[in-house]
């Protein structure tokens, strides 16, 4: 059986805290570990790699199990796999270690699964991007991603509220847009951040004269997404804004335009506060008094 521990079977220390850091074991345990010879201790750090494959095997068939796919993009994911480190979508670290998981593009449809997900302690990327995956996304789970440092989930059909993601303490990218998620459905707790969120979308309305569901924004998307997407240069920015505006507030409505992609953060926690807000509004100055 090849393991990282074969290969390193000279380094002692190495593998003991190799064990150490897979493997919960109390300090009595550590210390017996370091006792034991370094051709048992190889061993045990291959039965651990061996199992850990087989415990993630276990997961990702689960995963596929939840997802419907037109593209066959599980082929090749079977149980018999001694590994599932050469399946299709799937990146692994040099531990045998499941770290990525990119299935974008695959027409997959179904809820995520987010707790199957997240029982997978090493990985740091989801790319699940351009399918059609539907339902909300679960709330209370993802602080069992705690490595993950990239989830995609845009143009998907994502509904419901916006969970929050500020367990995800390793987290560097998150991309929500092109569903169609709702600050307030199937909640009525309101907060703050629910309150600049609505406020940022009646700027948008108002800049836009765009209602919130408009055909011209695509399907199964609303007018944050939209705006979200045409805000990357000036130029562009220009053209979302309500052609009845005079020229001469149009350059002020850009500022406004990018104060209301802050209020509709996908994360609560990066929204500024109202009062922060009605400051912002202050130093854009839309509308110049008269001297």
């Amino acid at each position: 059986m090849e393991c990282l521990g074969s290969k390193d079977s000279k380094h002692k220390d190495f593998l003991v805290g190799f064990l150490g850091n897979n493997l919960i074991f109390s300090s009595s345990i550590m210390a017996i570990l370091r006792n034991l010879p370094a051709f048992l201790i190889v061993f045990l750090v291959c039965l651990s790699q061996f199992n850990s494959q087989l415990d993630e095997i276990q997961i990702l068939l689960s995963i596929k199990s939840g997802l419907r796919d037109s593209t066959n993009a599980f082929q090749g994911w079977e149980s018999s796999a001694a590994s599932p480190c050469k399946w299709n979508g799937i990146t692994c670290n040099t531990a045998g270690s499941v770290t990525e998981i990119n299935l974008e593009n695959n027409g997959l449809s179904g809820p995520i699964p987010s707790s199957a997900i997240c029982s997978l302690k090493a990985l740091t990327s989801i790319q699940l991007g351009n399918n059609s995956l539907h339902g909300n996304i679960p709330d209370g789970q993802w602080i069992n991603c705690s490595q993950l440092e990239t989830l995609n989930l845009t143009s998907n059909l994502l509904t419901g509220t916006l969970p929050d993601f500020s367990a995800l303490r390793s987290l560097k990218s998150l991309g929500l847009s092109e569903n169609k998620f709702s600050e307030y459905a199937y909640t009525y707790k309101v907060s703050e951040t629910s309150d600049v969120y609505s406020f940022g979308v009646v700027l948008m309305e108002l800049v836009t004269g765009r209602r919130p569901i408009e055909p011209e924004f695509g399907e199964n998307e609303g007018i944050v997404g939209w705006i979200s997407r045409n805000i990357a240069t000036r130029d562009s920015t220009l053209e979302v804004i309500d052609s009845r505006i005079p020229e001469i507030y149009k350059q002020r409505m850009t500022k406004v335009l990018k104060i209301a992609a802050l209020c509709t953060d996908h994360l609560p926690a990066l929204r500024p506060s109202m009062r922060v807000v009605v400051d912002l509004l202050l130093k854009a100055d839309p509308f110049p008094r008269s001297s």
